[in-house]
């Protein structure tokens, strides 16, 4: 997991500052709920291939 972001959140009852980087390991139960609440994580890839999309070329009627 990694922190798109700078973020202060409540950490065990008190607020923390993560920065940009790795999640630390040592976080609280609900701590990486709420980074991921707040938008600080990065999302996940997915691996699978997008199919491709055939159009037709010129003006829709």
């Amino acid at each position: 997991m990694e922190l798109i972001r700078n973020m202060v959140v409540a950490d065990r009852g008190s607020p923390r500052q993560f920065v940009k980087g790795p999640v630390p390991d040592d976080i609280g139960p609900g701590t990486l709920d709420r980074l991921r609440r707040a938008g600080a994580l990065a999302p996940e890839v997915q691996a699978e291939p997008e199919a491709e999309v055939v159009t037709r070329k010129g003006k829709s009627k």
